[in-house]
């Protein structure tokens, strides 16, 4: 293996958070992609800059990987951390089908790939993150709910990554989207982007600042669904 050409930016250790991002055709409604795509621009600026309570550190050790799914996941966003020069990609609609459990099953691969390249480089890490935003129940059969349910529940327990589901619209049945983030998932009423990502930009700078052995509470400004959560 080239270790040379896995050279790390810096060795300060890193965050690793996966946006998991549904772009299925029924985005389009009441420009629910064009709101998304306006607030993960701000995500970038308060992660770039430090801005609304983010640490100015932050950037140095927070690495954002972007996957997009409709019928298929696909990597818009390769990890690593953000550079001041970028612009975030723009969010497209694509397919009808919201394939969620494969979706799922390849950002857990793309965590546990991206663990093994800390541990080749000889970098340290907190926990990763995942975060999936969609607006429709997964049209992957129940049978694959059913099966990937309590992998997903022994793999947020055992502290291998965090994640959160994200109701966009009133197409997700909250019963199975818990199902689909070990429990933890919450509703964006009225479409609030910019308060989510404002509070995860927040909550991952927080996690960057924090040591090893302590358990960080994430639920400061967060929905109810968050009180007292930490990891």
């Amino acid at each position: 293996m080239n270790y040379q050409a896995m050279e790390p930016d810096n060795y300060q250790q890193k965050c690793l958070c996966v946006l998991l991002l549904d772009v299925s055709g029924s985005m389009v409604k009441e420009d629910r992609i064009g709101k998304l795509n306006a607030a993960i621009t701000q995500f970038y600026d308060d992660i770039i800059h430090g801005k609304n309570g983010v640490a100015k550190t932050t950037v140095q050790q927070l690495e954002v990987e972007i996957i997009t799914f409709d019928q298929e996941p696909k990597i818009i966003r390769q990890p690593k951390l953000l550079s001041r020069n970028e612009v975030p990609p723009v969010l497209q609609t694509r397919g009808s089908t919201t394939e969620t459990v494969k979706a799922i099953e390849f950002a857990m691969e793309e965590v546990t790939k991206r663990k093994r390249r800390y541990d080749q480089t000889g970098q340290c890490y907190y926990r990763p993150w995942i975060v999936l935003m969609t607006d429709d129940n997964p049209t992957s059969p129940q049978n694959e709910i059913d099966r990937i349910a309590p992998k997903l529940l022994k793999e947020v327990k055992e502290k291998h990554f965090s994640m959160i589901g994200v109701c966009i619209a009133d197409g997700v049945t909250r019963q199975t989207l818990s199902k689909l983030c070990a429990g933890h998932e919450t509703s964006l009423s009225n479409l609030r982007f910019g308060n989510f990502f404002r509070w995860l930009s927040r909550s991952l700078s927080t996690i960057t600042k924090s040591n090893d052995d302590e358990s960080v509470d994430i639920s400061i400004d967060a929905d109810s669904w968050m009180k007292d959560y930490k990891i």
